[in-house]
């Protein structure tokens, strides 16, 4: 009996460990972008931090495990996300901050975001983003303080 319940406990503590591989990325600006790579595929990007063992409810991106993706701020309230994998954006509670693709007003975003140089599109300096490459748990970001 009790080498069965300690059985269930491992198993249990395993499927836990294994399945919330997760990575915080905080700037100073206080700006945060949590990446939660789960068991299936599946990967789960909040522009805030996130700690819960369950999958987040409201406010967050839905991609795979291999994408990059790109998080830029316009303010405190809204955030644009891009990515080279297709993602879904939960938005169900737009008060507390908003995610919007940045493919939707790409032509706005560009001109609001970035400039060209040497001929390629980047950043521009007062931008605060992260731009994330999932299946190697690397980010690039820009902090504007």
């Amino acid at each position: 009996m009790k080498i069965g319940l300690w059985l269930i406990c491992v198993l249990i503590a395993s499927v836990l460990i294994f399945d919330q591989y997760r990575r915080v990325w905080c700037l100073s600006s206080g700006k945060c972008i949590t990446v939660w790579k789960r068991i299936g595929g599946d990967c789960y990007i909040m522009p805030y931090k996130y700690y819960l063992l369950s999958k987040p409810f409201d406010n967050y991106i839905r991609t795979s495990n291999t994408g990059l993706i790109s998080v830029v701020w316009e303010d405190d309230r809204i955030v644009y996300v891009d990515g080279s994998d297709e993602f879904e954006i939960i938005n169900q509670n737009s008060r507390a901050i908003c995610i919007l693709s940045y493919e939707e007003n790409k032509s706005r975003n560009d001109s609001v975001f970035t400039d060209i140089i040497d001929g390629y599109r980047q950043y521009k300096e007062d931008v605060i983003y992260f731009s994330i490459d999932i299946e190697e748990n690397w980010a690039r970001y820009k902090n504007n303080n």
